[in-house]
């Protein structure tokens, strides 16, 4: 195991470590009041390291779990989620880190960042998930996530979505296998490759809804001469379909069926305005305002054009700050009308994103 590999004996998130971007200068936070280690290095070093009430509100609102603990603590429950001795000792029940199907690397799936809701949370929280598999299989064993935000009060707790035994659900390197495996999808890619241009593949992202496992993986390609990547399609699988399109939206839309939800328009002699649709007027112009400067970003990135790259990034903030402000005042006013209907940000005919135990 990781930490028997690297000789560790000890870990704790005990300190929090800040560094000045134009300085250099390091500051240390106490986090971990009650680590006897840190108290007594504090002793031995006055003034090294702060006490945690100097940590601001600002400064804690951009704390997170530190990865690397992360990545000791999932590789010690890859044997030690187990609670029975006979289980324990046989070894039946071990898990593994799966690889990364995305590179041949041969590197472990590295942990990534969602906001989800797992079975006993209220509300959404920004979490730091990975995935586990069996024990020299590929199918997925267990999903697992800790809660991120630093000042967050379930801060730290790790929770695990195990699957029944007697289900088969593809892991991460049979998804990614599905998805090579596809024509149509290896022939895009193929186009993608042409001239002097690279395909890079983004994390693989696992997302525990009520009706399976959704996952989302990006496609980049960067160009002779760019320095950064460009997104250019979304794999999305769901259910044992698969969507290849250029944006995550549409992908959403073809996995959920939600296409079909958007009415026709009427015909030149027909004044009958067209049937109202479920989404809110206003959060769907926003949308579209958001869309379009995501767009233009796109493209001033593409001829170097830093200053319209920073304004269409100020206009993609402003145009999603409006949507969130809309949806808000659209839940409210669906609210206060009793039976009137909510405008829903999901795919027509989605599950809700509430993870499955």
């Amino acid at each position: 195991m990781v930490a028997q590999q690297n000789q560790v004996n000890y870990i704790r998130n005990s300190v929090k470590a800040t560094v000045d971007a134009y300085t250099g200068e390091v500051k240390l936070f106490q986090w971990d009041t009650k680590d006897p280690v840190l108290k007594t290095w504090m002793k031995a070093f006055p003034d090294t390291v702060e006490p945690k009430s100097e940590i601001s509100k600002p400064l804690m609102d951009h704390l997170r779990y530190p990865q690397d603990l992360f990545k000791v603590q999932r590789e010690l429950l890859t044997r030690y989620h187990v609670k029975d001795a006979t289980t324990f000792l046989s070894g039946s029940e071990v898990w593994q880190v799966p690889d990364d199907p995305t590179n041949r690397s041969g590197n472990a799936v590295p942990p990534y960042y969602l906001s989800m809701r797992m079975p006993d949370q209220k509300a959404q929280a920004f979490s730091l998930t990975t995935t586990f598999t069996p024990n020299g299989r590929d199918n997925l064993s267990a999903f697992m996530a800790v809660d991120a935000e630093a000042g967050a009060s379930d801060y730290g707790k790790i929770r695990i979505l195990k699957l029944p035994t007697n289900t088969t659900v593809n892991g991460p390197s049979q998804v990614q296998s599905q998805f090579n495996s596809q024509e149509d999808i290896a022939e895009s890619i193929r186009l993608l490759r042409g001239g002097d241009s690279e395909v890079e593949y983004g994390n693989l992202l696992t997302v525990p809804l009520d009706g399976g496992l959704l996952y989302v993986e990006p496609v980049y390609v960067r160009g002779g001469g760019l320095k950064y990547p460009l997104l250019r399609k979304v794999l999305v699988t769901y259910g044992g379909q698969t969507a290849f399109e250029n944006t995550l939206e549409e992908a959403l839309n073809k996995i959920f069926g939600a296409e079909g939800a958007t009415p026709e328009p009427p015909d030149e002699g027909d004044t009958t305005p067209p049937p109202p649709t479920s989404e809110d007027p206003t959060v769907k112009q926003a949308l579209e305002d958001a869309q379009k400067a995501f767009t233009e970003g796109q493209d001033a990135l593409k001829e170097n054009d830093w200053e319209a790259y920073g304004r269409a990034q100020k206009d993609l903030e402003d145009a999603l700050q409006r949507a969130e402000e809309a949806q808000a005042e659209a839940d409210r006013a669906g609210g206060a009308g009793g039976g009137e209907s909510k405008p829903s940000g999901s795919p027509s005919g989605s599950p809700s994103p509430k993870p499955s135990s």
